[in-house]
């Protein structure tokens, strides 16, 4: 890959930049450790493909008085002492090997790399060295974000709070309320993202736009309204008298839907901050949840920071008369509006997931 000509990426005979790694700006750099803050729960997603940071189109080799300078913009301080390495010895290798000088920023800032010298073809292999270092490790980071279709309905949060009742009332094994998801979070995960940065999200944000915006234009013409119809139960494990999720299905007949989430999907891993772990996306909301139980049932109502009520042992329940009595059960048929990028973990006062975007659908 050229690092001075960012890629294109094709949809439609439209053409795209794919745009490039940025940073994050002294943003937490593991969620999950955090203290007071619930960590983002999908049970089925198991993640392969290992994140290729994005390349800055702005870093392009200055000649100067003396020589030639590089700057990697924004980088996080997290990957500094990566780079940095035990003693400076990485460093300085990465120095010796190009015919480098490598300048960091202060420890504990996140900033630029001036990378200068009197070859610009050793700048270029130092930038790669280091892009190198980053991408690896990136991909112990978890993620930040989600993209999601938020499935905000009256009629489904009505009819979720009918089935919670109901399967609660059959007094099976392992049943409670705190199990239940919150109604207001009821979504469908389409993949996950790691932005290093506010600037990375705002940067990659005006592309994912109009790559949604085209492909659903593609998949649903004249003006058409998605909708969703969920109905019917489906679980993750193959016993189900031992389960630990429980979600509910998607009706989609014509695989309009999957097909175009899937595209969607695929068009957007070539992203690095797009982390696509399967070829094609299980569409599902889930409904009950074992790592959602809590130490005092019914008594958590705090939807910023659910684990500060404390976490019981996963303990699995015995599904098979909610599926004797619901395994048709009809939800409700969603109108979308949008598809949303959800942060993390972060929760809003009426219990919705925190959004940094959404993507208008009308």
């Amino acid at each position: 890959m050229n690092i001075l000509k960012p890629k294109l990426i094709n949809v439609d005979g439209r053409q795209y930049r794919h745009l490039t790694q940025v940073n994050l700006s002294n943003t937490e750099t593991n969620i999950e450790k955090e203290a007071g803050i619930a960590p983002y729960i999908e049970e089925d997603f198991c993640y392969y493909d290992e994140p290729e940071s994005c390349r800055n189109d702005a870093n392009a080799v200055e000649k100067t008085k003396t020589g030639f300078i590089l700057y990697i913009k924004d980088i996080p301080s997290y990957y500094f002492k990566f780079i940095f390495g035990k003693g400076g010895e990485q460093k300085q290798m990465i120095e010796n090997q190009t015919k480098t000088v490598l300048k960091l920023p202060k420890k504990g800032q996140d900033g630029d790399i001036e990378i200068s010298g009197n070859n610009q073809s050793g700048i270029l292999t130092a930038q790669s060295k280091i892009m190198s270092i980053i991408d690896l490790n990136r991909r112990d980071q978890p993620s930040t974000h989600f993209l999601a279709i938020n499935l905000v309905s009256d009629d489904l949060k009505e009819s979720f709070n009918l089935f919670k009742n109901k399967v609660i009332q059959l007094n099976s094994r392992g049943i409670e309320n705190s199990i239940f998801q919150f109604p207001e979070r009821l979504h469908l995960t389409l993949c996950m993202l790691q932005f290093l940065n506010d600037l990375e999200l705002s940067n990659t944000l005006e592309s994912i736009t109009q790559i949604t915006k085209d492909l659903y234009s593609k998949h649903f013409c004249n003006g058409e309204k998605l909708c969703i119809h969920l109905k019917g139960l489906e679980y993750m494990n193959d016993d189900p008298s031992e389960v630990d999720v429980l979600y509910a299905k998607v009706e989609d007949s014509t695989k309009r839907i999957q097909n175009f989430v899937d595209e969607l999907v695929k068009t957007l891993s070539s992203f690095p901050c797009v982390r696509k772990e399967k070829e094609s996306v299980k569409l599902h909301a889930t409904l009950m949840n074992t790592i959602f139980r809590l130490d005092d049932t019914n008594n958590c109502t705090n939807f910023d920071k659910p684990n500060k009520c404390g976490k019981k042992q996963r303990v699995t329940f015995d599904a098979r008369d909610i599926f004797e009595s619901f395994e048709d059960f009809d939800f409700a048929r969603i109108p979308v509006n949008s598809i949303d990028i959800n942060v993390r973990g972060r929760f809003e006062s009426n219990g919705l997931y925190r959004k940094s975007a959404a993507i208008s659908l009308v």
